[in-house]
């Protein structure tokens, strides 16, 4: 199995379009990408290096069950790239 890199990334969502300063909601799942290098992080860099500083990048962290509802401590029920994201320095949960 070839091991996924940020590079690998960066340059599918090139070809898929996406361009520096564009809107993206990211609806993910790391296990389906298979093994990446970096894991959860490679995917996030990845995305925000294609967004570049100008763009913006969008990520449902559903919580579901969890009560009562934090938006600094609930963790995030729909995967791993998510709850890594919401985890960051300068993201914002609401």
């Amino acid at each position: 199995m070839k091991t996924v890199t940020k590079d690998d990334i960066v340059y599918s969502l090139k070809l898929m379009g996406i361009q520096e300063g564009d809107v993206l909601l990211l609806h993910s799942s790391l296990t389906s990408m298979g093994h990446v290098h970096g894991g959860a992080d490679a995917v996030i860099d990845a995305f925000l290096e294609a967004l570049s500083r100008e763009g913006t990048l969008v990520m449902s962290t559903l919580t579901g069950w969890f009560s009562p509802y934090d938006a600094a401590s609930s963790p995030s029920a729909v995967g791993k790239i998510s709850e890594v994201f919401r985890g960051r320095t300068g993201v914002y949960r609401s």
